[in-house]
Parts: structure tokens; C-alpha cells; sequence
């Protein structure tokens, strides 16, 4: 609203849906972490917004005060200026609107009858138009006097217009189209010689008319100038009177705003301490212990878009994948421990007894390497046959890419159906869950 109304004096804009968001989350996180830390931050920025909005409106109300101050100090003069020169038009105008039968000197000439004046203004009109081509708005050309107050012209570069006004009075400003001043030549050429003189006599009454009301206003533009005068006078008066005072709470605000930074960068300091960083390392840990990524439980209640991203048929087929990749990590993490172990066992028993292992590093017989060549030349795949699956490892199903790399793995499948598409056989089946 004041974008549309231009006021500068706001110079905040209050976010809407931020700063709610902000609080909800640090009341949130001091909740869950049981830390009156957080309570206290998410208390300071409520108390220092609203604050800091007396603050604003404080400061916008002194600026408007001043901007209001200049404004009324210049428009005071104009306006007893625009009255002095009211005042001194004002007799003859009412003189001559009192009086009877009409008088108007147009070019030099004075005219006693309102239609021949009327024609007479409208071909001086039109003359002074092509005499003020390419002028501007500074050159002024007199057309007519009527009431006293001398009737005068200009021609804008920007439209084919003249503008009317009385010399040296503050009266609003009439615009004569160029169009206005003929008839048009539609009518013209299917008129006869009467029809034309009776509808340029129509024209001309009604450009007359514009001037005549221009001249009439003049006792109603001092009384509006009079009050106008009155009003910026009292106001000025009123602002005058009021003293120009710093916001009495920018002390307090100036403290609040100490102890949220000061509150600020403590967390932010323990938020990167070396303990933090552990802990979330840990919390990591744990996470690739049972197989789960950051944001795993909302795996847990999938939304639409994730089930169509993942080409799921629902959320529980979702589920269903999240506690098969937890139970496949549970499974590899056995799988290794029972290696670490084994490998374990090993090293001790080698420490024990290192002569076996010695006699395994001796150079085996040439008779042994051929018998070894062949074993492994017959159990080598074939050119071109697909490449035996390597089990997938903790690290591998609890990357925080997993669940993407499992959806390009579906979808690069060349044994994948189409959800979209009808099996080739119709027995077939879509097991998603075999797939995984």
C-alpha cells in the first residue's frame, strides 16, 4: 500500500511469512533441546520487532513532519500571491458578470453579440495555432479580453492542442484540441452550405462557453485560495508547536539488540564448536549404522510426489523399501563383523605359528603355477556375459545418495516395466517390491 501511495516515509516492510517460520523453528529447536537459550533468542526477536516497529513509525512520523514543515513553507506565499491578484480581479469579473448583454474584444475588436464573437474567437483561435507551431509552452499569445482579464493562449510541441488561460491569475487551464476548432469533414462534405454554418455556429458557442466559465470561477478560486491559505497557515502553526524528540525506548532497543547478538554468536560459536561438530558426526554415524539418511522419517509417511518420483505405487511400498534397506544393513553390518573377526583370529593365529605362513610365501613349482593358470582361466566369464553383482555395503545403502542412485538403477534396467506402459505378456506381474 505504500509502494502504490508513495510514501516514502516507511522504510521497513515486515515479512509476512519469515520471521513466523524463524520463531516456530527456535521454539522448536529450544523445546527439543531443553536449552532456555533458545527460548530467551526466540522472546528477544519478538520484543525487538515490535520495537523497532515504534522505532519506524517514530522516525516516519518525524520525516513526514519535516517533509510537511517545507511543503507549507512554500505553498504560503503562493497562495497569498494567487490571493492578491484574485482579490484584484474579482471586481471587474463580478462588474461584468452583473451586467447586462454580452462584451467581448477579440484581435482589437469588441463584440456586443455572443455569436459573431464566438465565430470571431474560433478563426483567430485557429490563425494563432499556425503562428505558435514549433513555439512550445513559453511563447504566450493575447486573443481576447473579456471581464477584465486578458484571455491568452499557448501550443504545446507534445499534442495538437492549445491551452487557455487568464494572464497572471491562477485558474485552471482550458485544452482546445486542434479537431475541436472544425467540423468534421465527414459532416462537412455531406452538409449544405446552411447545415455547415449552423454546426460551425454550434462549435463555436461551446469553445465560448469555455472561456466564459473560466472567467466565472474567478470569485470561487479566491474563496477556495482563501481557505486553502487559512488551513496551511493553522497547520504550520500546529507543527511549529511540536518538538522534534529521539525515540524515548532507543536505549532499551539499543540493549535488546546487544543481547540478541551477543546471544546470537554464542550459539553460533557452540553450534561450531568441536563438540557440535562431533556430535553431528556421530549422529551420522548412526544413521549409516541402521541404514537412514538426513530426513529419513519422511520416508516414513511419503508424500504423492515423492511416491511418483521413486515409481512407487504408495507410500507403503515406500515404507517397505526403507525397512528392506535397514534390514539389508543390518545384514551387511553382521557380514562384516564376522570378517573383522575372522580376519581377527587370523592374525593371531599367525602370530603364533608363523612357519605355515612362511611356507605359503615360498615360490610355488612350475608344475603348480600351470595348474593354477588353468583353474583361473576356466573360471574367468565368458567375452561379453554380464559381470557378477558386488553386494552392496553399509556405506553403500546408507549414502545420502542412495535412494537417487537407486532410482537411476530402476530406471536403467532394461527388465524394468513401464508403470505407464502394459506388460508385453499378459500373465506377467509387477512385483516393485521384487525389483528393489
Amino acid at each position: 500500500m505504500q509502494v502504490k501511495r508513495a510514501d516514502r516515509s516507511v522504510r521497513r516492510v515486515e515479512d509476512l511469512g519469515g520471521d513466523d517460520l524463524a520463531k516456530n523453528a527456535a521454539a522448536i529447536k529450544a523445546i527439543a533441546t531443553g536449552d532456555p537459550r533458545y527460548m530467551r533468542q526466540v522472546e528477544l526477536d519478538g520484543a525487538v520487532a515490535d520495537l523497532q516497529a515504534d522505532a519506524d513509525a517514530h522516525f516516519a512520523a518525524a520525516r513526514s513532519r519535516e517533509r510537511e514543515l517545507g511543503a507549507l513553507t512554500t505553498a504560503i506565499p503562493g497562495h497569498q500571491q494567487a490571493i492578491a491578484a484574485l482579490s484584484a480581479a474579482v471586481p471587474a469579473v463580478e462588474a461584468h458578470l452583473a451586467a447586462e448583454g454580452f462584451s467581448m474584444t477579440i484581435a482589437g475588436q469588441t463584440f456586443t453579440k455572443r455569436p459573431e464573437a464566438s465565430k470571431a474567437l474560433v478563426h483567430h483561435l485557429r490563425e494563432t495555432y499556425g503562428h505558435l507551431k514549433g513555439a512550445g509552452l513559453d511563447k504566450v499569445v493575447t486573443v481576447a479580453t473579456k471581464g477584465g482579464l486578458e484571455i491568452e493562449v499557448r501550443r504545446s510541441m507534445a499534442d495538437a492542442a492549445l491551452y487557455v488561460g487568464a494572464k497572471g491569475l491562477p485558474l485552471s487551464t482550458r485544452v482546445i484540441p486542434q479537431e475541436d476548432m472544425y467540423v468534421s469533414v465527414r459532416a462537412n462534405t455531406t452538409m449544405t452550405e446552411e447545415e455547415r454554418e449552423g454546426a460551425f455556429g454550434h462549435l463555436a458557442s461551446g469553445i465560448m462557453s469555455r472561456v466564459e466559465r473560466m472567467v466565472a470561477e474567478v470569485p470561487d478560486k479566491l474563496d477556495s485560495r482563501t481557505w486553502q491559505l487559512d488551513t496551511a497557515t493553522a497547520r504550520l502553526e500546529e507543527l511549529q508547536k511540536q518538538s522534534s524528540e529521539d525515540f524515548p525506548r532507543s536505549a532499551e532497543l539499543k540493549s535488546m539488540y546487544a543481547e540478541l547478538y551477543d546471544l546470537q554468536r554464542q550459539l553460533r560459536e557452540e553450534e561450531n564448536s568441536p563438540e557440535a561438530i562431533a556430535r553431528r558426526a556421530e549422529l551420522q554415524e548412526r544413521l549409516e549404522y541402521k541404514g537412514r539418511e538426513p530426513g529419513w522419517s519422511l520416508m516414513l509417511n511419503a508424500t504423492p510426489a515423492l511416491v511418483e518420483q521413486l515409481e512407487c505405487v504408495d507410500a507403503d511400498e515406500v515404507r517397505a523399501i526403507m525397512a528392506r534397506r535397514e534390514a539389508e544393513a543390518a545384514m551387511e553390518r553382521s557380514r562384516l563383523a564376522a570378517m573383522a573377526e575372522s580376519a581377527t583370529v587370523s592374525d593371531a593365529s599367525t602370530e603364533q605359528d608363523p612357519a605355515p605362513v612362511a611356507a605359503e610365501q615360498e615360490t610355488p613349482e612350475s608344475g603348480n603355477v600351470d595348474s593354477d593358470i588353468a583353474e583361473a582361466a576356466e573360471s574367468s566369464p565368458e567375452p561379453g556375459s554380464p559381470l557378477p553383482e558386488v553386494p552392496l555395503t553399509v556405506s553403500d545403502l546408507a549414502h545420502p545418495t542412495s535412494i537417487r542412485d537407486m532410482l537411476n538403477r530402476r530406471r536403467s534396467s532394461p527388465d524394468r516395466p513401464n508403470p505407464t506402459r502394459p506388460p508385453t505378456d499378459p500373465s506377467a506381474e509387477r512385483d516393485h517390491g521384487r525389483e528393489l
